[in-house]
């Protein structure tokens, strides 16, 4: 998880005379780096990411329905057909990496 700071504040205390720095972040909401696989923004890898990568191919679906750096799973930071085998097999429980 990749926090998102909002506010930062910078306090100084003393402590048997020596002067340390405290930093309090305050964050009022955090942004989640993309799950490998998780086409569809659902923060699930779920058969609906393969079948998004298929619509998102076919034309059906526009750029910003799909995480299309999420998607691309078989490296090639290319999305193609491949990425939505390689999330279904990986469904299915075959030995795939990503």
């Amino acid at each position: 998880i990749t926090f998102c700071i909002c506010q930062v504040f910078y306090n100084y205390f003393f402590l048997e005379n020596r002067k340390f720095l405290l930093l309090t972040i305050v964050s009022s909401e955090f942004c989640v780096e993309p799950k490998m696989g998780d086409a569809d923004k659902d923060n699930q890898v779920t058969i609906m990411d393969a079948t998004v990568i298929q619509q998102f191919l076919a034309k059906n679906i526009i750029a910003s329905e799909i995480d299309c750096e999420a998607a691309a799973v078989s490296g090639n930071y290319v999305l193609s057909i491949m990425d939505a085998t390689l999330i279904q097999q990986k469904l299915a429980l075959i030995d795939v990496s990503f």
